[in-house]
């Protein structure tokens, strides 16, 4: 009896063990009945780019997520083009209360936001200490913020880093005492503190913490444009020849960590990693020595996360290059027509994405019309609206008098995504065959030299 008892509790206690590791995003939202709402997380804090891990249909006001984590991570909830996010932990229940405030996000085009709040607020969740911590910090920042723009503000700094500090280390969560620590290093950053020091304390001979934004913050902005400085050093030299010419991964680290001081191989490359992927579209590297020192790094990279951000850079720089074909999309014009970007082939198509949000968006128009007069025989205008209100589409076409396709999104927040607008006007120049000769080319000003040269 025993032996077929006790199979069945392993297999109670192992099942329930499952569902308990489960996180469990769940609450009310008004407004949005039919809507998807979805959950994400960022797959690094260099490219920025998500990973959306589940979905559900909004029903009565009320969602429910279920999706694993492997750690504590920072996640989206996102709702057409608008965002929230929080912090979860894994087998952790979120009951929220979600809404958005039409008035406070007027006028914007992107970076719309959902308000957030815990239905049972807990002062010992995560969470709430962070925004406890958030709350104080921003304080401080708005109380001596032009003192330090003077390098100024040197005992207040002390003061409060000190007072944080303590209370950092009275934490028994280690997450939040590394959130605190970079946050406060981040301030040493803006104060001015002495760059040898902060790398010694913050960064050399110090875990990777690839998954938290805060550590990943302070990386990124203690070494913004570090690695293109340092390229142009005579020192580099045979940093550049490992680079561009022998296109060798090791050769490469080994002498950037002389370059660096770096002990660490992981850090060296983690470093490496950031330098190309912030320096791609300056080709201070050549691009195509930088995607194959990339690949060297997808196959035999010092961690499963340096091997994995290469890879999610690869796919970035891939789906900017000229061997991707565009996203199709079939939308509605201003009189209600439909087109698809397949429609187009045969002739290059010069696609625009605009809101009556952005005046650069709308004083380019002008500048489209004449291009579109010169070159329209040649060339497929496409300007596709990526305002809520269709009829803002419909009244800037009928006002001005413009006589190429004018799209409207339709609601498609996906294409946005597809082709990763995120500020408007954004340009595209996609050839005959439907392939993307240039992503984010140049705006019409500019463009009407690469005609001329191009299309005689």
């Amino acid at each position: 009896m025993t032996r077929i008892f006790l199979p069945l509790v392993l297999s109670i206690f192992f099942s329930l063990h499952l569902i308990a590791d489960e996180t469990v995003v769940q609450g009310k939202i008004k407004g949005f009945d039919s809507k998807t709402i979805k959950v994400g997380i960022y797959k690094d804090y260099i490219t920025n780019e998500k990973e959306w891990l589940t979905e559900a249909v909004i029903q009565n006001g009320s969602f429910k997520l279920t999706f694993e984590l492997a750690a504590i991570e920072q996640i989206i909830l996102k709702i057409e083009d608008k965002e929230t996010s929080l912090f979860a932990e894994v087998g952790k229940v979120y009951n929220l209360g979600l809404s958005f405030d039409e008035e406070a996000n007027r006028g914007q085009a992107f970076n719309k936001f959902l308000n957030l709040s815990f239905t049972f607020p807990k002062t010992s969740e995560l969470n709430q200490q962070i925004k406890s911590f958030n709350s104080a910090y921003q304080d401080f920042f708005a109380a001596n913020y032009a003192k330090m723009m003077y390098k100024g503000a040197t005992k207040e700094t002390q003061e409060f880093i000190a007072v944080w500090s303590e209370k950092k280390e009275s934490s028994t969560s280690k997450f939040l005492k590394n959130y605190i620590k970079y946050t406060l290093s981040n301030l040493e950053d803006i104060r001015g503190g002495n760059n040898v020091t902060l790398e010694n304390t913050f960064v050399k001979g110090q875990p990777i913490f690839y998954h938290h934004k805060e550590y990943m913050n302070f990386f990124t902005q203690f070494y913004q444009e570090d690695f293109d400085q340092l390229t142009l050093k005579k020192e580099s030299k045979k940093m550049r020849q490992a680079l561009m010419f022998d296109e060798s991964l090791e050769q490469s680290l080994e002498e950037l960590s002389i370059l660096k001081g770096f002990e660490s191989a992981e850090l060296t490359e983690l470093y490496l990693l950031y330098g190309l992927f912030e320096v791609y579209h300056k080709k201070v590297i050549n691009q195509e020595s930088s995607k194959k020192i990339l690949t060297q790094i997808t196959e035999r990279g010092q961690s499963k996360e340096n091997k994995q951000i290469a890879a999610t850079i690869l796919t970035v720089f891939e789906q900017h290059g000229k061997s991707m074909f565009a996203a199709d999309f079939t939308l509605l014009d201003s009189k209600g027509e439909k087109h698809s970007l397949k429609d187009y082939r045969g002739k290059l198509v010069y696609l625009s994405f605009w809101s009556n949000t952005s005046i650069p968006s709308l004083r380019e128009l002008r500048v489209m019309e004449k291009l579109h007069k010169d070159y329209g025989k040649k060339v497929h205008f496409v300007s596709i609206n990526l305002d809520d209100d269709k009829s803002i589409n419909q009244s800037i076409v009928s006002e001005n008098g413009y006589t190429w396709d004018f799209l409207h999104f339709g609601g498609d927040y996906e294409l946005r995504e597809t082709y990763r607008v995120t500020t408007v006007p954004s340009y595209f120049l996609i050839n005959e065959q439907g392939g993307i000769t240039k992503a984010f080319a140049e705006g019409p000003i500019e463009m009407e030299r690469t005609f001329f040269n191009t299309l005689k």
